[in-house]
């Protein structure tokens, strides 16, 4: 069993929206993509998160939340370890091979080898359980506002646009007139060389 949560999320009363300041995106809305299997912790954190402006989508095994991640992409991903079907090692791997997201690796293991292995692996922080859900909120807006900034600046890529077809390679996301249109993974690199060579 997973440790939990060492505190509980912000009660419904104290919770807020805000703006996160994260403007690196086709959206305004900063879109978090959680993949963990354990509700105990998963929904009380996207409880939190979504009281905090975010949008989250959650994802409960790892080719499901990598699935998700090629068909909605995101500007976030919290990612478990141990997760069923594909560990998140794996997982994190398949996304580092074509997107610049920020990920955050969850884990119950705190041995310093497995933390460098999820960072060398392509991860932008490692948070061991059980973990404050307040000093993981800080370690979001941190990330996200270090994406803005001039580390962050220098790695991003800006969307590139062909008529009506708007492609953002870090968040995995295609955009036509406007619309959010899912892609697998193959069709997307095709679709991004072909928009590429047509500007």
């Amino acid at each position: 069993v997973k440790p939990p949560l060492s505190e509980p999320p912000f009660n419904v009363q104290t919770a807020h929206t805000h703006s996160t300041g994260f403007t690196g995106s086709i959206t305004a809305m900063v879109r978090i993509l959680m993949v963990e299997d354990e509700d105990s912790v998963s929904d009380p954190l996207s409880f939190m998160l979504t009281a905090e402006g975010f949008d989250v989508e959650t994802a409960a095994t790892g080719p499901e939340g990598l699935a998700l991640f090629e068909a909605h992409g995101a500007d976030l991903v919290l990612l478990d370890v141990m997760l069923p079907g594909m560990l998140g090692t794996d997982v994190c791997r398949a996304i580092r091979a074509h997107s610049t997201v920020p990920i955050i690796m969850l884990s119950a293991r705190d041995d310093e080898v497995d933390r460098v292995v999820g960072l060398e692996l392509g991860a932008d922080d490692y948070v061991t359980k059980p973990f404050s859900a307040r000093e993981l909120l800080a370690r979001i807006r941190a990330l996200l506002r270090w994406r803005t900034e001039s580390g962050g600046a220098a790695a991003h890529q800006d969307p590139v646009v062909a008529g009506p077809v708007t492609i953002d390679m870090e968040r995995h996301v295609v955009e036509v007139n406007g619309k959010p249109t899912s892609f697998p993974l193959r069709e997307f690199e095709l679709l991004e060389y072909l928009v590429r060579r047509a500007g």
